[in-house]
């Protein structure tokens, strides 16, 4: 979908017009689901996440083993086998603190606001390595993990069923 939404923890109307994908991959996890929506300008890619989670940890050091969302984009499409210039991997817990595995830290802006059945997470990823245009294919998958008592305890992508993607971006 097409459209430049503000990036402030608050979910505009215009995100009705996009498509909610659901993260069910690899396999649902009580108590935790979500969707994610996508839209773009010429300027980046956003997202939107809304996670159900009455369970939010962020007890554990390590940024994967606390309740978060993960975005990995392919710029290029070209499905490499091991993270290159134009694949990123960026991370954002619950808490609005974002850490980076893979890409520039300072292409990636994001909003989180809590709600009564868990959090709402709304990013940004600036590109660098295209020029967007219609029926464009990028690489994107999203993934929430679930965590407590300082420990992962799932994840739910939308596409990724083999929880290898934050080492495998094709």
């Amino acid at each position: 979908q097409f459209g430049t939404p503000k990036i402030d923890g608050v979910v505009d109307d215009i995100w009705a017009s996009a498509t909610a994908y659901a993260m069910e991959q690899p396999n649902l996890l009580e108590g935790t689901s979500g969707t994610t929506r996508l839209m773009w300008d010429d300027n980046a890619l956003y997202l939107l996440t809304e996670v159900v989670d009455g369970n939010l940890d962020s007890t554990a050091g390590a940024a994967y083993q606390q309740d978060s969302v993960e975005v990995f984009l392919d710029e290029l499409y070209d499905k490499a086998t091991s993270y290159q210039g134009d694949d990123v991997h960026y991370r954002v817990n619950y808490q609005n603190v974002r850490s980076t595995d893979n890409g520039d830290s300072g292409r990636f802006y994001t909003a989180v606001s809590t709600t009564e059945t868990g959090y709402t997470v709304e990013a940004c990823i600036r590109f660098v390595n295209v020029t967007p245009a219609n029926d464009m294919e990028l690489g994107f998958d999203a993934q929430i993990n679930a965590c407590e008592g300082g420990n992962r305890s799932g994840t739910l992508n939308i596409f990724d069923a083999t929880g290898n993607a934050y080492a495998d971006p094709s």
